[in-house]
């Protein structure tokens, strides 16, 4: 069934704070499109520790850029953590993905922060003809 799947600097702006997400890239660092989150063993080993680890999280898009109408889920999650450096849960996500990326050789996480000044720069996709516009 699809699903509309929020990008992660609507989220930010939602929130009216930083966030953080996983995002999963190629050995390059390039995001791949066709990446099959369903099916990949790194995904479901961070979801696991997640899980765990009593951390919520929900699937988001990438950084949302102008003139895109739709893009393809490829297993981003937003971590409902806040950047905090002295935050306890912070600190353990920012220890376990910090090992696991020395593991990993491909298709590993990788966690990035957004800030919130940062995700209004696209506050005008907020806006209910935004996307009227981009289909006419």
């Amino acid at each position: 069934m699809p699903q509309l799947i929020k990008p992660i600097d609507k989220i930010s702006r939602e929130k009216k704070i930083d966030v953080l997400f996983l995002s999963f890239f190629d050995e390059d660092e390039n995001i791949d499109y066709n990446f099959n989150w369903e099916e990949s063993n790194v995904r479901k080993k961070v979801i696991k520790w997640l899980d765990e680890n009593n951390i919520e999280y929900y699937p988001c898009q990438i950084f949302w850029q102008d003139g895109l109408i739709d893009l393809r889920y490829i297993g981003n999650l937003y971590l409902d953590v806040p950047f905090d450096l002295n935050n306890n849960i912070y600190k353990k996500i920012d220890k376990y993905f910090e090992n696991l990326d020395n593991i990993l050789k491909r298709k590993r996480p990788i966690f990035f922060y957004v800030p919130y000044d940062y995700a209004m720069k696209n506050s005008h996709h907020d806006d209910d003809e935004y996307f009227n516009k981009l289909i006419d």
